[in-house]
């Protein structure tokens, strides 16, 4: 039947069972004590053919506690992980040995010197995701190093640990904290790389706790480090940290400039991943910018290596792009995509796009998805501080509840999250709420308060950014604000001027809701015109889809 194949070979015959179903039923029909020696034969091939990696979670599986043989392999394993900077290989084998070697075995101190006394500014986003499963070793580490004179790790272990903190499990407090007590060991151990990193990590955290002027300052710090030692990758490093912040508070022309340089850095180190980082940042920054139409070209070259393309942020905010753009199927398409990658679950940084997947779904009019995707953004960012993603996700979760027609609870969401966000100068954010809280206070909540009040500050925001896709928010909103007191006339102005702001620039999906504003606004003293189709240019080419091949109309 084809469910064992059957290979002749010197000395004995292997034997391949097709099926994974029949691997497990087999697997759980050998004895424990078989198994393990099985596992240890396996260990003992792979060892002796230099696969270290492949060995050591054999070891695992047959090895007793302080097994010298186990705990051998596994040091020499974690020591080429190491070296290849496999981040989760190592911390696979580094929670196994927390497991097999006892906390007061003097062999811990020969172990820690298979790590990297290193500060490396990658890190596999898979970590993250397994961020809980890494702190119990990096947590145990860091006590065995406080006995040891070796700076260059302590501070190493400390950055990790930091790491795992931080952008694991969200605690921003505790991972700031220990990724400036490792940029400080780096510095007193004379590793002046390393420190320019923990430094470039540091000012990272700030931002992400939402603490722009400690951000600023250290970012600064890293920069001048990096420079000092002709390392300008390492600049690079602290310069994404300035290029996030200025996009999040309305910098754009900052933002772009930083983004231009940090394209050149990448460019000239033939750093892919550090590439797609920066290209993936452009493409949010000419969304928000008002110029969704040029995002193709960079959108496709950042997909134009899979491998790294999976790895880049820009897979957490393309559904985003394309719902912003107006483009609904191809968002969903996107959030499905996705998902369905994240298997064992979705990391902090990454689940900011099942808020954006949400907000396409309802878009779509597909409800109960979108309740499945603000759940699984729910799970991560139970705890609000997290950047500011958790204040999108209330701000998507109020839409819904606006969709289903609970328009008390919807209006207070949407004054809480576009309050928290300016609170947080996250600026384009906050503009995208308040269209939709004057939206709903003006049309359904009966609010004209709540109507003014988000208005004025769109228009603030307009002023702040200078840029038209925000004077076009500002017109939508002082057009449903005059509509809301009961004055069709003066809303009419502010509508035509949204209409053509968001028809030049291509955001489809908004100028359609200022053309549903313009007809309320006409029809109150011009009927006909109310209802006469709209004389808008024609709709400009969307971003590239999935494939990341050329562009096509919008429907």
């Amino acid at each position: 039947a084809r469910l064992v194949l059957a290979e002749a070979g010197e000395p004995e015959a292997n034997y391949e069972l097709a099926h994974p179903l029949l691997q497990e039923v087999v697997y759980e029909r050998i004895g424990p004590s078989r198994r393990r020696a099985l596992h240890r034969l396996a260990a003992r091939a792979m060892l002796a053919s230099g696969r270290l990696g492949e060995a050591a979670p054999h070891f695992a599986r047959c090895a007793e506690v302080g097994d010298p043989e186990a705990v051998d392999a596994l040091r020499d394993a974690l020591r080429q992980a190491e070296e290849r900077q496999a981040h989760l290989e190592a911390l696979d084998i580094l929670t196994t040995l927390v497991e097999l070697v006892p906390p007061d075995d003097e062999r811990w101190l020969e172990l820690v010197e298979a790590l990297s006394p290193q500060a490396h500014w990658t890190m596999d986003h898979r970590m993250e995701v397994h961020a809980e499963r890494g702190l119990r070793a990096m947590q145990f580490l860091d006590s065995v190093l406080e006995r040891s004179s070796d700076l260059p790790r302590r501070a190493a272990v400390k950055y990790r640990l930091a790491a795992f903190l931080g952008w694991g499990t969200a605690d921003l407090g505790g991972a700031v904290g220990l990724a400036e007590r490792a940029r400080d060991l780096f510095e007193e151990a004379g590793d002046r790389r390393s420190m320019s990193v923990a430094a470039g990590g540091v000012a990272y955290l700030h931002s992400l706790a939402g603490n722009w002027k400690a951000m600023e300052a250290e970012a600064e710090r890293a920069l001048q480090a990096a420079e000092a030692i002709g390392e300008p990758l390492l600049a690079g490093y602290a310069l994404n940290a300035s290029a996030r912040t200025a996009l999040w508070q309305g910098r754009f022309d900052e933002a772009g400039a930083t983004c231009d340089r940090l394209v050149v850095l990448a460019r000239e180190e033939n750093d892919a991943d550090h590439l797609a980082w920066v290209l993936s940042v452009n493409v949010i920054l000419l969304a928000l910018d008002g110029r969704v139409g040029e995002v193709g070209p960079l959108l496709a070259e950042t997909k134009s290596s899979a491998q790294v393309w999976r790895r880049s942020i820009l897979m957490a905010w393309e559904a985003g792009i394309h719902w912003l753009a107006g483009d609904i199927p191809r968002a969903m398409v996107c959030a499905d995509g996705f998902v369905a990658s994240h298997p064992e679950g979705i990391s902090p940084r990454r689940a900011v796009g099942a808020v954006f997947a949400a907000l396409a779904a309802i878009e779509a009019n597909r409800l109960a998805e979108a309740e499945t995707y603000l759940a699984q953004a729910r799970a991560v960012y139970a705890e609000r501080g997290w950047a500011f993603y958790g204040y999108c996700l209330d701000h998507a979760a109020a839409v819904l509840a606006a969709r289903r027609g609970q328009r008390d609870e919807a209006l207070a969401g949407l004054q809480e999250a576009s309050c928290r966000l300016l609170q947080g100068q996250v600026v384009p954010f906050a503009a995208l709420a308040l269209v939709d809280q004057v939206e709903l206070a003006a049309e359904e909540a009966g609010d004209p308060e709540a109507a003014r009040e988000a208005a004025a500050h769109l228009e603030e925001i307009a002023d702040r950014t200078g840029r038209d896709l925000y004077r076009g928010f500002a017109a939508f909103g002082r057009a449903w604000a005059e509509l809301a007191g009961g004055d069709g006339g003066s809303a009419a102005g502010p509508a035509e001027k949204a209409v053509a702001v968001f028809s030049s620039l291509g955001y489809r999906l908004l100028e359609g809701r200022a053309l549903a504003v313009l007809g309320r606004a006409r029809s109150q003293s011009d009927r006909p015109a109310a209802w006469r189709p709209s004389s808008a240019p024609p709709p400009p080419s969307t971003p590239a889809g999935p494939s990341g091949a050329g562009t096509r109309p919008v429907r």
